[in-house]
């Protein structure tokens, strides 16, 4: 039998009230794989995301990760089984940015110094992180402040890591794909 893919979903139909937005949505993602959705606004690729993360509870259908239903699965406990989901520039104003990758780092261990190595590899990748590590998320500009979101969301660890509005998350001068790390 084939191993299952990283992330699926079959059949998904979503709503907002009464006016349906998808309509039998099908995804499959293998492990290793990168996949977009690209279409114009309106068309559904932010709700498909909010369904994937757990955010949005779809009509009907199913999301598989890792072959498991997760259907039902809040998406805090999403994050704990490796999916991580960045939307928006979402971070704590009055923390420091360091103190912004300490409480994202919550399902990584600390005892055996993880966390600590997860923080490092996130300030190598984002280098500008670093000098701004003691000032606090509200002084960043907009462009670090999507660095910080997504150096947050890598120091989990995710096996599935799903961003909506890549283009708004990923600074031009960033380098996320030399920063390679396992799920475990």
């Amino acid at each position: 039998m084939p191993p299952a893919d990283a992330l699926a979903c079959t059949g998904v139909d979503a709503a907002y009230g009464p006016i349906q937005v998808l309509y039998g949505v099908g995804v499959r993602v293998a492990d290793g794989e990168m996949v977009g959705l690209c279409g114009p606004n309106g068309v559904g690729k932010t709700t498909l995301v909010r369904v994937l993360a757990g955010l949005h509870r779809p009509a009907t259908g199913r999301v598989l990760l890792d072959g498991r239903d997760i259907t039902a699965v809040p998406a805090a406990r999403r994050v704990r089984l490796g999916m991580s989901t960045v939307v928006g520039q979402q971070a704590f104003g009055s923390l420091t940015v360091t103190e912004n990758l300490r409480m994202y780092g919550y399902t990584v261990s600390r005892r055996d110094g993880r966390l600590r190595r997860a923080i490092d590899g996130a300030f190598a990748v984002f280098p500008r992180l670093y000098e701004r590590r003691d000032q606090p998320a509200s002084t960043l500009s907009g462009g670090e402040r999507q660095m910080l979101v997504l150096a947050k969301t890598l120091i989990q660890r995710p096996r599935v890591l799903l961003i909506d509005e890549f283009s708004s998350a990923s600074p031009p001068s960033s380098s996320v794909g030399s920063w390679r790390w396992s799920a475990g």
